[in-house]
């Protein structure tokens, strides 16, 4: 069976996915290339973008509110089959534009209904892919490609362009990176970071290429942002890291605003400058990194990571650096830390301050 792989690049071994793209027109066997071809051809055939009026076209009669801090929609339907219709239960507590696109985003899972109730009409697991295609489909649903384009192509990446577009057009920002995203104006990706009693901060919603525990460098970062007040912003460079479940750790330099909003603190960030059209970040001249060829020792010298060869190994595509870990029982280690704290010497805008101490690595 010949493997169908997404514009991503993600290898894709679902049956579900793999019926729903099949089953599809022009998807070239691409999932997501399947999904806007359904919410386009929706729109050309319910002549509307007003989501009563497409929850009717796609056979959901009714819709129920509830109050379930842990829930934001989800449809079940209503017979055998997808001619039987749906019914919707969404979460009346959200915000109207989370509310608006938790709706578009339902709209969407009953394009698998429709096209592979075998599989979607039975218990199954949910299916993440499943997941990521209806939030793009929500995305191009609430916000016409060729529109946008036209609205947002001249707008710098910020938080003044994208509060503007979220009211224009009743969206969240959620919604609205993805959109930007996939459409390749802005490159950038939102986090959001929730604050406990202790004055710790963990990242609990994102929207961008895909999730991961992004952890800050600089520790401080978020603390910062946050005794500045409401709606204070902060706008510099640093990195940030996670260690994945394949025993690699993953780095990547970027460039951030970040704000105070509400019990929160959202960031947008991007390989790129916010605010004004620049080159790639990797590309700058005299900028942070090149990428350079898996553990070469030049690449390791630039780092600052010593003599023993040990580099992050660029993935040049999306500037993601990567080192296989030890095992969490190594001590010592720092390298990263000390890479960004020494990069400081040529990068002006990366003061003097307290970085993380990611776990040591070993060559790969």
């Amino acid at each position: 069976m010949t493997a169908i792989r997404s514009s991503d690049g993600s290898h894709l071994s679902s049956e579900l996915i793999r019926r729903f793209v099949e089953l599809t027109p022009e998807s070239s066997g691409d999932p997501f290339a399947a999904m806007l071809y359904h919410v386009r051809s929706l729109r050309r055939s319910a002549g509307t973008l007003d989501l009563n009026s497409l929850l009717q076209h796609r056979k959901i009669y009714s819709v129920r509110k509830i109050a379930d801090p842990h829930v934001d929609a989800f449809i079940e339907p209503l017979g055998s089959g997808f001619h039987h219709g749906f019914k919707l239960t969404v979460n009346g507590t959200k915000p109207d534009v989370r509310i608006r696109f938790s709706i578009a985003h339902e709209i969407c899972h009953t394009f698998f209904y429709e096209l592979v109730p075998e599989i979607k009409l039975h218990p199954h697991l949910q299916d993440e892919m499943e997941e990521r295609l209806c939030n793009v489909g929500a995305a191009e649903l609430l916000l016409p490609a060729a529109e946008l384009r036209k609205v947002s192509s001249e707008l710098p990446p910020s938080f003044s362009s994208l509060d503007a577009l979220c009211s224009q057009y009743s969206v969240s920002s959620e919604a609205m990176i993805i959109q930007l995203r996939n459409l390749g104006i802005w490159p950038c990706e939102l986090s959001f970071w929730a604050r406990d009693d202790e004055g710790q901060f963990t990242m609990e919603r994102f929207a961008g290429w895909r999730k991961a525990n992004w952890q800050w460098v600089d520790l401080n970062l978020l603390s910062r942002v946050w005794a500045k007040g409401e709606g204070s912003e902060e706008w510099g460079r640093s990195a940030v890291y996670f260690e994945g479940s394949n025993d690699l750790s993953y780095a990547k330099w970027l460039y951030y605003a970040a704000r105070r909003q509400g019990k929160s603190i959202v960031a947008l960030w991007s390989r790129r400058p916010l605010g004004k059209p620049s080159q790639p970040l990797l590309d700058a001249p005299g900028g942070i990194l090149r990428p350079r060829a898996c553990g070469s020792v030049a690449l390791g010298a630039e780092l600052g990571t010593g003599a023993d060869g040990r580099a992050f190994a660029p993935e040049t595509s999306r500037g993601i650096f990567m080192r296989r870990t030890r095992s969490r029982r190594a001590q010592g280690g720092g390298e990263f830390a000390r890479a960004v704290a020494g990069r400081r010497r040529t990068q002006p805008s990366l003061p003097a301050r307290s970085y993380a101490t990611p776990p040591m690595y070993r060559l790969q």
